[in-house]
């Protein structure tokens, strides 16, 4: 059995609906405990989650 695996077909888990989504169409959110730590946890969630989850008092510069 050949080992390897497709990157196209990786799931990952929306961090506030918990509904799987690909990999390559997660946003990924990079979580600190602080900003002197140096341990980080990556969540991923689907874009528009992030956006209304999101207050509309905070900026947000990506494509949307």
């Amino acid at each position: 059995m050949d080992k390897t695996y497709n990157e196209d077909k990786i799931e990952v888990v929306c961090c506030f609906c918990g509904k799987p989504l690909s990999y390559h169409d997660a946003m990924v959110i990079n979580v600190q405990s602080n900003i002197k730590s140096e341990e980080v946890q990556q969540l991923f969630c689907h874009k528009e989650h992030f956006i209304e989850k999101l207050d509309k008092s905070v900026p947000l510069y990506i494509d949307n």
